[in-house]
């Protein structure tokens, strides 16, 4: 009798638990703290920590150190609509992408200012700088857009004030439109397709540029962005540079 009790007892507690496992938690956070710890020198290092670490440190630092070019000139963010570095960067993108002969002809390149984090600097150029210019593992895309979402492009560059523009033109009206957008000095057909080569960040509608999605074609290179910058800059024989010109101009 003792021992049918205590099967019967088990028998309760397992459908117990069971029940318990399978009944949604309807818990709900009633308060939340937040405690901000400033990183500074303040801090004293973990020798342990450091002794660990310090040979994969070696090893990075003897790659991000090495230099891969020079710049003649120090290319930053400072102006409006265009600016050094973005001009760079959207000029080796689409010069780069053209040397691939597996993707037809690319039109322009387009991006956001915001992906590019920091400047490169006058003098020598490290792989450091790049990281520190690209610190995301962005992919190139190509899409194939009609006129009229290419018009929507640089809308949203004419709202924005400046970007990553290469391979057309237009001018930023007083209300933050564009006006005479134009590809390879032709005016854009609303109708007819080009080619346009950024980021898969931008492809896949970031910056709230949704309408990418519904592009006629996409096509995916596998190619890192921050990849194409350091390439280019290794091949090149003279210091970098780039210039300011009417690409972007406003009314």
């Amino acid at each position: 009798m003792k021992k049918h009790i205590l099967c019967h007892s088990y028998f309760l507690i397992l459908v117990l638990l069971y029940t318990l496992s399978c009944t949604p938690k309807l818990y709900q956070p009633v308060q939340k703290q937040y405690l901000q710890t400033k990183i500074n020198d303040s801090i004293p290092e973990d020798k342990e920590i450091v002794a660990i670490i310090a040979p994969y440190k070696k090893s990075i630092d003897e790659k991000m150190n090495q230099e891969i070019g020079e710049c003649a000139i120090e290319l930053n963010k400072e102006g409006t609509p265009q600016n050094l570095i973005c001009n760079f960067v959207a000029d080796l993108l689409l010069s780069e992408i053209n040397t691939y002969k597996e993707y037809e002809k690319v039109d322009i390149s387009f991006g956001s200012s915001g992906g590019l984090r920091n400047i490169l600097p006058k003098g020598k150029i490290t792989v450091r700088h790049v990281y520190e210019l690209m610190p995301f593992d962005n992919e190139i895309v190509i899409l194939t857009l009609y006129g009229s979402d290419i018009i929507k492009l640089t809308d949203f560059l004419a709202n924005k004030g400046t970007g990553i523009f290469s391979g057309g033109s237009f001018v930023i009206t007083k209300d933050k439109k564009s006006t005479q957008v134009k590809i390879n000095g032709e005016v854009v057909e609303e109708h007819k397709t080009y080619r346009v080569v950024t980021s898969d960040y931008i492809a896949n509608g970031g910056d709230n540029l949704k309408f990418l999605l519904k592009a006629v074609k996409r096509e995916n290179t596998g190619i890192l962005f921050r990849d194409m910058i350091l390439n280019y800059i290794k091949k090149q024989n003279t210091p970098l540079s780039a210039r300011i010109d009417d690409r972007i101009i406003k009314e």
